[in-house]
């Protein structure tokens, strides 16, 4: 699964950019004829390019944050239940609203961290926790 979304990512002009090494040991691998030592080759390369997509150390912006804390620099609602937040280093997020929270104004600091489940949370100033989902940079 990562496999296709990293190729996906890196179709067209992203693939002329300088690529993570990671990316490129995955890049790789379907050159290798043989198909256990294809295999092989996934399996390796894949392994450390999974820890970074978790823990958001990736370059590549359509593959995770630049950061896991910052400043909010804008908000805007979005439809029912839902917030886009930009932070000042331009990711973007949409926060899930459940109710009667205190919504992030800009200039709040915040923390987010990946949760269990492939989601995110994203802490206001210390207090609210907000389910959110990485939406990357502007173009």
């Amino acid at each position: 699964m990562i496999g296709a979304g990293v190729l996906a990512a890196l179709a067209g002009p992203a693939a002329a950019q300088k690529l993570d090494p990671r990316l490129e040991a995955v890049l790789a691998c379907p050159r290798i004829t043989d198909a256990a030592q294809r295999l092989a080759c996934f399996d390796a390369a894949v392994t450390p390019l999974r820890q970074a997509a978790s823990n958001g150390s990736l370059e590549a912006r359509s593959l995770g944050p630049k950061a896991l804390d910052g400043k909010v620099r804008a908000t805007k609602g979005q439809g029912y239940n839902n917030l886009l937040v930009q932070l000042e280093n331009g990711d973007r997020w949409l926060l899930t609203l459940e109710g009667n929270e205190r919504l992030p104004k800009v200039g709040s600091d915040v923390t987010i961290r990946r949760g269990a489940l492939s989601n995110w949370w994203f802490k206001v100033d210390k207090g609210q926790t907000f389910q959110a989902r990485f939406l990357g940079q502007p173009d």
